[in-house]
Order: C-alpha cells, then sequence, then structure tokens
C-alpha cells in the first residue's frame, strides 16, 4: 500500500476518534450546563457537539474520498485504529484510567493491521 495512502487512512482515523472525544465532550457539556435537563435547545446551543458534527463530517468525506483509491477490505481494517487513539485520547483529555488490558488489546490490534497489509 501507497504510504500516502496509509497516512490518509491513518489521519481520517484521527479526526474520527476526535470525534468521538468531542462528543464526549459535548454530552458532559448538556449535562453541566442545562439547568432544566437536557433538552434539544441544551444540544443546539452546544459548541462541542457542533465541533463533533463538523468533524466527524468531514472525515466522512475524507473516507468516501479515500475509498475512491482504494480497496474497502485494505482500508477498513485502519478504522480499528479507532480502538486504539480513542481511549488514549480520553485518558489525555478526560483522565480515564488505561489499563495492562488495554495495552495488551493495543498490541494485538496492532499486530492485525500488520498481518493485513504485509505484502
Amino acid at each position: 500500500m501507497n504510504p500516502s495512502i496509509i497516512l490518509y487512512l491513518i489521519t481520517c482515523v484521527f479526526s474520527i476518534s476526535l470525534g468521538q472525544l468531542l462528543f464526549k465532550l459535548a454530552a458532559n457539556f448538556s449535562n453541566t450546563h442545562s439547568p432544566q435537563g437536557v433538552t434539544l435547545m441544551s444540544y443546539v446551543s452546544n459548541p462541542y457537539l457542533w465541533s463533533a458534527l463538523i468533524i466527524y463530517g468531514s472525515a466522512t468525506l475524507f473516507w468516501m474520498w479515500l475509498l475512491r483509491f482504494i480497496p474497502l477490505n485494505q482500508a477498513y481494517p485502519f478504522m480499528a485504529l479507532a480502538f486504539v487513539i480513542v481511549p488514549l485520547l480520553s485518558s489525555l483529555f478526560l483522565g480515564e484510567k488505561v489499563d495492562a488490558r488495554y495495552l495488551v488489546g493495543v498490541a494485538l490490534i496492532m499486530s492485525g493491521l500488520i498481518v493485513i497489509n504485509y505484502q
């Protein structure tokens, strides 16, 4: 696989992962900034939600563009990297804990990607 395509795939997955982090921040924001409880208006006025939707939507369009150049069965396994990136981002920015089992899982995911893409 072309190294630039791999870089594009990783960029796309990172964008999807960032969108997930922003969705979590949006949920937290709605809980803490809505005295009447979570309402439709609390979502409409949520800056994290809008940021998440823009990033996630852009990443989806980028994904569709990428699929013009690479078969889905080669591109899709890279989405497994989201299982690596999202917990790392949640640990860094939300203080969520990552344990040894997570690290073993990361090693397995990375091994799988190497096996799938080895030529």
